[in-house]
């Protein structure tokens, strides 16, 4: 074993400990898996959401939930990201590349000690904070509504960038869009199911798409399965895509982190790209 996992062992052992007194959990099935986020208008991909979860169909928002109740969801949300960050480090990823981590929103609360830990296992496995995107997930009415934007703030200071996943469900809300001004904002899977054959949905996402372009926030549409759906994001103007038609989860990113046309049609303005 290298100095590097030593280090980390020694951070992820007394996290796991605490983790497994609590909750009956074998910690060797949990894996990272990485989905492509594109960017259409220079046809690369702009990053990476790192999908750490328990394998053999076990539901991770069900781990979650069992945390909270035993009291160390912190320790738990802080296990999955510092596990996805040294598999992201294990696999290379590129500089170039944002990584987007899941993070609960109660853990934006948790104490310093957990930060400052999370910190100091980007510093030294070489990241900056600046390729690192937070993705605030499972959103929730927050009693402490001053302490998370104060926490959000701090991180945005410290070079973080914040993302508000499954924007539109009952996951976030307009406060946050004003108040926050995340970098991105990835809409619900919702929105786009039926290839946008429902007039409310497309009229939600365009005027998602005009509010975070005033605000200057990148809008990310999430859950993209077909190509009727891609067309008809494309023509609202949609230009960064996450979603099984342009790449679905991979264990490794050793092999290529490039794109490849799957199909130009001569004669049509469409284009669609895929991950390999």
């Amino acid at each position: 074993m290298g100095e590097k996992e030593r280090t980390f062992q020694e951070i992820l052992n007394p996290l796991e400990d605490k983790i497994f007194t609590k909750i009956p959990f074998d910690f060797t099935e949990i894996e990272t898996f990485f989905q492509p986020v594109i960017n259409l208008s220079n046809f690369e991909i702009l990053g990476y959401e790192a999908l750490t979860k328990p394998l053999f169909g076990k539901n991770v928002d069900n781990l979650f939930k069992r945390a909270q109740e035993h009291e160390i969801l912190f320790e738990l949300d802080l296990f999955f990201r510092i596990k996805a960050l040294l598999k992201a480090s294990s696999e290379g990823l590129s500089s170039k590349h944002l990584l987007f981590l899941n993070i609960h929103p109660l853990a934006l609360l948790q104490e310093l000690y957990h930060q400052e830990i999370f910190q100091k296992s980007i510093r030294q496995l070489g990241f900056n904070p600046e390729q690192i995107v937070l993705e605030i997930t499972n959103c929730q009415l927050l009693e402490d509504w001053e302490d998370y934007l104060k926490n959000i703030f701090h991180l945005l200071r410290l070079g973080y960038k914040i993302s508000l996943d499954d924007y539109g469900g009952s996951s976030h809300s307009y406060i946050e869009l004003t108040e926050i001004k995340p970098n991105f904002v990835k809409i619900d899977q919702f929105f786009i199911m039926g290839g946008l054959k429902d007039a409310f949905s497309k009229k939600f996402i365009e005027h998602i798409l005009e509010i975070c372009q005033e605000l200057g926030i990148t809008v990310v549409i999430k859950g993209v399965e077909g190509r009727e759906e891609f067309l008809a994001l494309l023509d609202m103007g949609v230009k960064y895509y996450q979603g099984n038609y342009f790449g679905k989860p991979v264990f490794s990113l050793k092999g290529g982190e490039s794109l490849e046309i799957r199909e130009y049609p001569p004669q049509s303005s469409h284009l669609s790209y895929a991950y390999f």
